[in-house]
């Protein structure tokens, strides 16, 4: 259709750009509808300039660039004004906004967005649009700690979705993300089947971006070994696809937990596993910052006397030279160190200085 219908027919070519969205074939569907965007604008067409500069929206937003899906919504709504938008895609604008919002870090912004949006009722409030703004405030509501109001949205998404016949988690995935919500309010079971059927929808489709990133919500979701299988899974199928962001968040993800529960050395090698050696992305950075800053927060979980053997062993000290230095037994800077080891949730006596944030 797009090779056929240059100097015509927007429309199916718009159309056609989505679907190569949706097939992970970033590169020709960003192409098309810039061409598009240009061409409606060479022809005084604003309505579908629009629709072209919302799709890249939509697009940055599945590569990971929200600040550039925001550049995106701005271009779309100067060229058509909000109030002149159809109700059928009003709601598609509304929900773009949304998650561009939350994802820059702005949650403020997408409550004040849903607040004044005024999509009206009509004959289209159960079409995909509906359920595209459905998503975003269950998404919204996940992201500010509200897991039972986003278990209400996004399973009133997954009803309108599945009477339009939309299964497909590349073009909204609903069931990944209310698998997290009933995690929250304590429904594993439902989370669970939630996820084998968002991954099963995922492989039938088969763009690996797609299958990866229910991957990794599912680990996110879920929690002990089958959430690190999910997350590793993830890894491997988003370290070469767009979605930058995603791949992060599977990095942060996979070294935050064992980091998170005392075992800095473990999330240290997860990260180096994942990452390798030339990987960098801000939030793989940031995990890289906690797990090299000084963990004097460990020292607190430490007696006095712990601490005081623990730094004596971190710079290099026998348990004799530390028995001598204190006035103490051998045996009792034995069981301080063995005591330090649990609490720190280190393997001996060469995880001390990374563990105590010791020079």
């Amino acid at each position: 259709v797009i090779r056929a219908g240059r100097g015509g027919l927007l429309t199916p070519r718009l159309v056609a750009s989505r679907v190569l969205a949706a097939t992970e074939d970033v590169a020709p569907a960003r192409a098309e509808s810039l061409r598009i965007a240009a061409e409606a604008r060479r022809r005084g067409m604003p309505p579908v300039a629009g629709h072209a500069l919302l799709d890249l929206a939509e697009l940055a937003l599945r590569t990971g660039e929200p600040e550039r899906a925001g550049q995106w919504l701005a271009e779309a709504t100067g060229e058509v004004p909000r109030r002149d938008w159809h109700p059928r895609t009003l709601s598609r604008l509304t929900a773009v906004e949304v998650l561009v919002a939350v994802e820059t870090g702005r949650t403020d912004l997408a409550e004040s967005v849903l607040a004044r949006s005024g999509c009206p009722p009509g004959r289209d409030e159960h079409g995909l649009g509906s359920a595209q703004l459905l998503f975003a405030r269950g998404f919204l509501c996940l992201r500010t700690g509200r897991p039972s109001e986003a278990r209400a949205y996004l399973r009133e998404c997954g009803r309108t979705a599945r009477a339009l016949g939309c299964v497909n988690p590349a073009v909204l995935p609903w069931a990944s993300h209310l698998a997290a919500a009933e995690v929250a309010c304590a429904a594993p079971d439902t989370a669970a089947h939630l996820v084998a059927e968002s991954l099963t929808a995922a492989r039938s489709w088969g763009a690996p971006g797609t299958v990866g990133a229910v991957h990794l919500w599912a680990g996110l979701a879920l929690s002990g070994r089958a959430a690190l299988v999910h997350i590793r899974t993830a890894l491997r199928l988003l370290a070469d696809m767009p979605p930058r962001r995603l791949y992060a968040r599977a990095v942060a993800a996979l070294a935050s937990g064992p980091f998170d529960t005392g075992l800095p050395q473990e999330a240290r090698r997860l990260l180096d596993e994942a990452v390798g050696r030339d990987r960098a992305f801000p939030l793989t950075a940031e995990v890289a910052a906690r797990l090299a800053a000084p963990r004097h927060s460990n020292r607190s979980r430490l007696s006095p006397a712990q601490l005081r053997v623990a730094l004596l062993a971190a710079e290099g000290w026998s348990n004799t030279a530390i028995s001598r230095e204190l006035s103490v037994g051998v045996r009792t800077v034995e069981l301080h160190l063995t005591h330090t080891y649990r609490a720190l949730g280190v393997n001996g006596r060469s995880d001390l200085p990374v563990a105590l944030g010791h020079p």
